[in-house]
């Protein structure tokens, strides 16, 4: 399975970021990777963590660390959640299409 990865921005950095889960054997040496979790009932992202298994929404790949391996997950901003799920819901309009 060949997963698709979008280029976006977090907090300025450039990131790539998709709806789906990233396999291990698919990840790049160098890279980090996080996924999204949404809240019961909405498609917005609320928290990046190292690995999401219930209300998971989306994997960012990206060059830097976003997240330090000790920290369990990071709460969104207001402005961050509404970045991210701008690129998560161009993503998903573009596969429909």
């Amino acid at each position: 399975m060949t997963v698709e990865l979008k280029p976006a921005k977090f907090n300025g950095q450039d990131i790539q970021i998709t709806t789906q889960r990233i396999p291990a054997a698919e990840r790049k040496p160098g890279y980090f990777y996080y996924e999204m979790r949404h809240g019961n009932g909405q498609w917005t992202p609320l928290t990046i963590e190292h690995g999401v298994l219930v209300n998971f929404c989306g994997t960012i790949e990206s060059r830097t660390e976003l997240l330090a391996k000790e920290v369990r997950c990071y709460d969104l901003t207001k402005e961050e959640k509404n970045s991210l799920r701008t690129y998560l819901n161009r993503r998903i309009k573009k596969k429909e299409a």
